[in-house]
């Protein structure tokens, strides 16, 4: 029997502020201390030389009867924790609940050489309550770095996005001052050649498209679907004006632009043209080639009017053609040219709000990228 101790005298089991019972090897109950009888309402005398598993089914269980029989014969002191067990006997505290119990039970030697297991239950309820509310508290405050980790993302994605939003505008608006400028600076020269009524009309037209880009602009940063003004949008008409409109930037890249553009529909006339500004400026801007072409066509497909444009740059890579229209890509062949990759993230949303399609590929005809977007004749019904 050695590294088995000998039985106690009852009346150490008293002075334990544990739940102590003692078995034999039949389960039969040899003690039973005045803890346990407070836990569970059963005096000594009724329990003593029952069989604990009669009193408490759970002890039946092979998770405890092969345990306790290797103890029974001969083996070492086990542990039922609370983390795993949860109890060892289901004793019910205030609120309806069980108590959580941390078990250990321990080899002892009878006076007649029997082994006996004396079980020493330790209530850890509060413990285990005390543990749980701090870990809830630990996992609220992760939660909360995590919300707030997410909110400090967003806050920067809106940061950066407004800058590039701020570049776009600024982008947008060098066309029409540029134009004011230049024209100016004609007027100053006081040349009796130049027709100074002309030269003021271009520039009022200029200073208009200047405030339909900041009009258009201010409105699609806030604009839905279901508040665009629409309008009859005549595509000859809007290709022209854009044309006049950046022709300072068309003529630096010795850029030649074919209209072949001549259908009418239902569309915000205040925003749209950034669609087409856009794209003419990306061809402006990556088409380089000694003989830039863009070719801006419309065709009637049943209810919808199709617009393509047609460059004969070097394309957009297959892999990279879902990915263009996402905030603040760029290809990278042209990663270190100007630009912040939000254009063509805006063309996406403009065109989204009129329930139009767009798609990307090759010109057939011309050998570079082929924007192509499907509007819809008459406006769509929300």
């Amino acid at each position: 029997m050695s590294g088995i101790e000998e039985i106690p005298n009852n009346s150490i089991f008293e002075k334990i502020p544990l739940g102590i019972l003692v078995l034999d090897s039949n389960y039969h109950i040899q003690e039973w201390n005045k803890v346990l009888e407070n836990w569970t309402g059963k005096s000594k005398e009724a329990v003593l030389g029952e069989d604990l598993r009669v009193l408490y089914p759970n002890i039946s269980e092979n998770r405890y009867q092969n345990r306790l029989k290797a103890l029974f014969q001969g083996g070492p002191p086990t542990i039922f924790s609370s983390q795993l067990h949860k109890y060892f006997l289901p004793i019910e505290v205030k609120n309806g609940s069980l108590a959580r119990q941390q078990v250990t039970v321990s080899p002892l030697v009878s006076k007649l050489g029997e082994i006996l297991a004396m079980v020493c239950i330790q209530d850890v309820t509060d413990l285990s309550d005390r543990v749980n509310a701090v870990k809830e508290m630990r996992d609220q405050a992760l939660d909360e770095i995590k919300v707030r980790k997410k909110v400090e993302a967003d806050l920067e994605e809106l940061n950066k996005e407004f800058q590039a939003f701020s570049s776009r505008v600024a982008h947008d608006l060098r066309g029409p001052f540029s134009l004011c400028s230049s024209l100016s600076d004609l007027g100053l020269i006081g040349d009796p050649s130049i027709d100074v009524n002309d030269l003021f009309k271009r520039v009022k037209k200029a200073s208009v498209e200047g405030m339909r880009i900041v009009n258009g602009l201010y409105k699609l940063s806030g604009l839905t679907s279901d508040k665009l003004i629409y309008s009859k949008v005549d595509l000859n008409k809007m290709v022209v004006d854009v044309c006049d409109l950046m022709d300072l930037d068309i003529a630096k890249a010795n850029l030649n632009i074919e209209n072949k553009c001549h259908h009418i529909f239902d569309g915000c006339a205040e925003i749209l043209p950034q669609v087409f500004q856009n794209f003419i400026s990306n061809a402006a801007k990556y088409c380089q080639t000694e003989k830039p072409l863009l070719r801006i066509s419309s065709e009637e497909t049943g209810k919808f009017i199709t617009v393509n444009f047609e460059d004969n740059g070097a394309g957009i890579p297959e892999k990279e053609c879902s990915e263009i229209f996402k905030s603040f890509f760029r290809l990278k062949k042209h990663s270190k040219l100007e630009g912040v990759g939000l254009g063509l993230s805006l063309v996406k949303k403009i065109l989204d709000m009129h329930k139009a399609n767009l798609t990307v590929g090759t010109s057939k005809d011309l050998g570079g990228a082929r924007f192509t977007t499907s509007f819809p004749k008459t406006k769509p019904v929300s």
